[in-house]
């Protein structure tokens, strides 16, 4: 009798702790703070084409996907935007955006200029934030 209630406490204890795993293992991009520092990471280990596939809204994802494969274009951002945009992301990190009335986009006012604009903007669609700029 002692050994069935030591393997069911066991038992339960695994199942249990599997649950607890599955609960903390999120997707970083349901948080902008999270999703800031996750992009951060990607650039930083120069994982171009994951920082791509993840940040780039899907609809334009597609679109741009269409007109180049994925090793040239994250070859291209590489070279000419990867570096600047990190450092933008590294600036805004502990900032706080500005909010549109739906919380679906947040806008960071930056000192260096991204596609020839002075703010970096987030957009949620379906719970996920990505880059609108």
């Amino acid at each position: 009798m002692k050994q069935f209630i030591i393997i069911s406490i066991f038992i339960l204890s695994l199942f249990t702790s599997c649950k607890t795993q599955k609960q903390t293992t999120q997707n970083p991009q349901k948080e902008l703070k999270y999703a800031i520092t996750y992009a951060i990471n990607l650039l930083e280990n120069q994982n171009y084409e994951m920082f791509l596939s993840k940040f780039i809204e899907p609809d334009q994802f597609g679109k741009t996907i269409e007109e180049s494969k994925l090793k040239e274009f994250a070859e291209m951002f590489k070279i000419k935007k990867a570096e600047q945009l990190l450092n933008v992301l590294k600036s805004i990190k502990n900032s706080e955006p500005e909010y549109n009335t739906d919380n679906s986009e947040a806008t960071f006012n930056v000192d260096k200029e991204i596609a020839s604009k002075n703010k970096i903007i987030f957009k949620k669609l379906e719970n996920l934030w990505y880059i609108a700029n």
